[in-house]
């Protein structure tokens, strides 16, 4: 059950929307213009939920068998405008199961689509949420390539 003083932070900003962007103005943060706040609900769970699936994904544990990092592989074909708003979904998701590092390696067959998904994705316009994946592309498949035949 949260405590008093959670909800009267909580309740500050559901009676004074506006005083989220006063608080984040204070610290040097550039926010969008907006003509209206709005409280909505918190609860961030899907009533439909939409299906997140990523092409693969490979757990690393250690000797004590424990989970310490985990790659999300997806073979990138071309570009999806929707990849922007699904791959944090899918590191966060992850992140927030397994408790752990999580990376994102995006492998790409044609050039102009790994410079695609090289191009970061920006949740705010601030380093604090800003996601870029590794990319492996025709660039890098050489590299890689060369690497596996030492195997």
């Amino acid at each position: 059950m949260p405590s008093q003083e959670h909800e009267l932070v909580t309740e500050m900003f559901r009676v004074r929307p506006e005083l989220a962007v006063d608080v984040l103005e204070a610290m040097n943060w550039q926010i969008p213009k907006y003509e209206d706040a709005v409280v909505v609900a918190g609860d961030l769970t899907d009533v439909i939920p939409t299906e997140y699936r990523a092409d693969r994904v490979v757990k690393y544990a250690g000797a004590d068998g424990k989970v310490v990092f985990a790659v999300i592989v997806e073979a990138q074909l071309g570009t999806d405008k929707r990849k922007r708003f699904s791959w944090p979904a899918y590191v966060g998701t992850l992140y927030s199961r397994l408790e752990c590092p999580v990376l994102l390696l995006v492998v790409c067959l044609e050039e102009k689509v790994a410079d695609w998904c090289c191009e970061p994705v920006v949740i705010t316009d601030s380093d604090f949420f800003r996601m870029a994946p590794v990319v492996v592309g025709p660039r890098t498949v050489r590299v890689t390539a060369r690497c596996w035949r030492r195997s």
